[in-house]
């Protein structure tokens, strides 16, 4: 199956601009959306020509995914899964080592420190560092039991928390959807290349029915990667929300005796206007994890952004509780991508179109 890596709008430091990565292409903008600056694709030259033992055709490697760091700099990975760094103006620096094998990648995502990645090409995940040689940390096929997941699962989309410790792995079974997240941490011997130790933390599933073709999962982390925002993209199913990584619990569900505590004290309405969807395009998640965006198609409800503000205790049932729910309609067409500024206070919105809008939150 191959698919459009999704797109990414990330804010600047200075929180007067945003970095969009779409269609390959990585552009700066404006607020307003005006376009301060294009940053090139990396030029590659692949391999040698056939038969003559030429030099090979030089190609432009379009980006998967990109970030802009706290201290200004950007850093990509490129569809060859090389990481490429920018300075805070745009301009690349640095050549990264190339691989004596380079395999094109499907997705990719860089964690928010710009420390690591992890790249999906047609077979497995594997995780990297930044640096120049980029060190290979981990991979799926490494490892004996494969995380756990059903033998013919699928993996298709992945998420790094901030410092490139956590992993989420949303994947397609035969029968189900679901994901898994794995605590990485350094091997005994650390020059032993892609051998980081993995440790299950939260996994869960959800049936699937015969219906229209299978779209991956999505995630978003908060900045301490002790939560994460699950995206649902069926529309058949209920929506999850965000889930406290580590609490007891099996199952993504609300326990049933505070189910019935809240629906014992809340208006009808406000329980439907909290009930969680499914189908929505695109998460985000603020720095402390207390409210969360998604993004669904018109007509979906009665707006097309949701902001879910969130019980701000570390402790609590698997589910964490929504206190409050908006619904907020951008000025842009179909959205494709969100993020909260740092504060989380305005949530910039990418449209399919590419149009940028700033939402402010209430």
């Amino acid at each position: 199956m191959r698919y459009e890596p999704p797109p990414r709008i990330e804010w600047a430091p200075d929180g007067a601009r945003v970095l969009v990565c779409r269609q390959g292409a990585i552009r700066i903008q404006r607020l307003d959306g005006a376009i301060v600056s294009e940053l090139a694709p990396r030029r590659v030259r692949l391999g040698t020509a056939p038969r003559r033992g030429e030099p090979g055709s030089m190609v432009d490697a379009g980006y998967l995914d990109a970030r802009w760091l706290s201290d200004g700099r950007i850093v990509a990975v490129d569809e060859l899964g090389m990481p490429v760094q920018f300075t805070m103006h745009g301009v690349q620096y640095g050549d990264p080592v190339p691989s004596p094998n380079p395999c094109h990648q499907l997705y990719a995502d860089v964690a928010v420190s710009g420390k690591a990645y992890v790249t999906i090409d047609e077979w497995r995940p594997v995780v990297c560092s930044t640096a120049p040689d980029h060190p290979r940390l981990w991979s799926y096929w490494s490892q004996s039991n494969r995380c756990g997941l059903p033998s013919q699962a699928s993996i298709r989309s992945a998420a790094l928390a901030a410092d490139g410790r956590r992993l989420a792995l949303g994947y397609q079974g035969a029968e189900e959807s679901g994901w898994v997240v794995i605590e990485l941490s350094p091997p005994e011997q650390p020059e032993r290349s892609g051998t980081w130790r993995e440790e299950v933390i939260d996994r869960g599933a959800i049936a699937l029915e015969d219906g229209p073709e299978w779209r991956p999962l999505a995630f978003a982390f908060d900045r301490a990667g002790r939560r994460l925002a699950i995206l649902l993209p069926e529309r058949q199913v209920s929506g999850i929300g965000v889930i406290r990584l580590g609490a007891p619990g099996a199952e993504p569900r609300e326990p049933r005796e505070m189910r019935e505590m809240r629906e014992t004290r809340e208006p009808r309405e406000m329980r439907e206007t909290r009930a969680m969807l499914g189908g929505a395009t695109s998460v985000a998640l603020d720095e402390r994890g207390v409210r969360a965006a998604y993004a669904y198609p018109a007509g979906a409800s009665e707006a097309r952004l949701r902001v879910d503000y969130l019980a701000p205790a570390t402790k609590g049932p698997r589910v964490v509780e929504s206190h409050d729910t908006v619904w907020l309609e951008p000025d842009i067409g179909e959205l494709c991508a969100l993020a909260f500024e740092p504060g989380g206070h305005r949530i910039a919105c990418l449209g399919e179109d590419g149009r940028v809008a700033v939402v402010p939150v209430p």
